[in-house]
């Protein structure tokens, strides 16, 4: 099986993601025109065709290389459930389009050719949507804590003697947070939300959940000391600091 892992060291699916998240709204549109602008389909016919098949191609390739990432970063799974989707819908893009353009050439009754491009047009749509869903669950994936991150206040925790505020998370404020469910971790000093990485961590969620409301420092550090692909995972999710 073909499988599409690096590219000049780098992993090649935040590259490759771009050709379907373009070329199948474009040919999804020119479907469209086409259906309702018949003057169109003279020009225009076998480019859409082509277009179906190269997204077909390029949404499969950005499947097979989100896999090969996943296995060294974990899996998003709203994001890998959204490619699948999208080279699905792509399929069925395609073999509409050559079931339709097949009637128009044959000159099949204008009934059968208008229902089958109302489907096409219906299922084109669909495609947009569907390349909506996987371009924002990835970006969600990549981003959203790195924003969220950005905005969050600073926990502080007041002292005994009601003095100055002593900023980090307490042991007892983690200890809170250990279900699967809402689960954080304190790892060298800093706390991270592991929550939505439970289900995604490449060595099993029980892993995951054993350091749920505590420091899970020593189990880090026996499993991934030195790993730097764990290590930048991990900093994605942090929260802040473990107070002293």
């Amino acid at each position: 099986m073909f499988e599409l892992d690096l590219i000049n060291g780098l992993p090649a699916h935040p590259l490759l993601v771009h050709a379907p998240v373009v070329l199948v709204p474009l040919t999804s549109l020119l479907l469209i025109a086409l259906v309702f602008f018949p003057k169109l389909q003279k020009n225009y016919l076998k480019l859409a065709v082509v277009g179906a098949v190269v997204s077909l191609v390029v949404s499969k390739l950005a499947e097979s290389s989100g896999e090969e990432l996943s296995e060294r970063v974990g899996l998003p799974v709203e994001h890998s459930q959204a490619g699948e989707r999208l080279v699905q819908v792509t399929v069925l893009l395609l073999v509409v389009t050559v079931v339709w353009t097949f009637l128009i050439r044959k000159n099949s009754k204008p009934g059968l050719i208008k229902v089958t491009g109302y489907a096409l047009s219906l299922i084109a749509i669909g495609a947009m949507f569907v390349t909506y869903q996987a371009g924002h669950s990835g970006a969600k994936a990549t981003w959203e804590k790195r924003i969220t991150q950005d905005e969050q206040p600073s926990v502080t925790t007041p002292t005994t003697e009601g003095t100055q505020a002593a900023t980090g998370i307490t042991l007892e404020e983690l200890a809170l947070h250990n279900t699967a469910q809402d689960c954080w971790s304190a790892v060298n000093g800093k706390v991270y939300d592991l929550t939505e990485f439970v289900s995604q961590h490449p060595g099993g969620s029980d892993k995951i959940e054993q350091i749920c409301g505590r420091d899970g420092t020593s189990a880090f550090n026996g499993e991934h000391r030195g790993d730097d692909t764990a290590i930048s995972t991990l900093g994605n999710l942090l929260i802040g600091d473990l107070a002293n």
